[in-house]
């Protein structure tokens, strides 16, 4: 008799243990998804954050005139993607504090380049208008 209940006990233990084990994996795999989707966005935000402050230098070398529309569809792009990443860490205080850190200098970085822009303009982006042309 107490052979028999062992072996039930053990038994029961061994279920119990699997049960344990399936619902931990299963736990351990959706918090991975879901470090994985964090990770995605993660990148997606430092790429288009890249590309947005590559238009400066873009503009410095090849001073186009259409800088202003590129400025506009890169801002759209990093707003969404700055949004989605913000959704996604909405409970983590410091990285949304360091988040909207970012976005002020985003803000700070975008005045810069369209008063560089206004400048460039008023010189001229070649030698035949604005300032240059009317010195030449």
């Amino acid at each position: 008799m107490r052979l028999k209940s062992g072996f039930i006990i053990s038994q029961a233990c061994i279920i119990i243990s699997l049960i344990v084990i399936v619902v931990g994996g299963i736990f351990l795999h959706q918090q991975s998804q879901l470090n994985k989707q964090t990770d995605q966005q993660l990148l997606e935000y430092k790429n288009t954050f890249s590309r947005f402050l590559n238009l400066q230098s873009a503009f410095s070398l090849y001073r186009s005139k259409d800088i202003e529309n590129e400025l506009r569809e890169h801002k759209n792009n990093y707003a969404l993607a700055a949004i989605s990443l913000k959704q996604r860490i909405e409970k983590d205080d410091i990285a949304l504090l360091l988040l909207s850190q970012i976005q002020v200098g985003i803000g700070e970085f975008e005045k810069n380049l369209l008063e560089q822009i206004k400048l460039q303009r008023r010189l001229g982006f070649d030698e035949d208008r604005g300032l240059r042309g009317f010195f030449s």
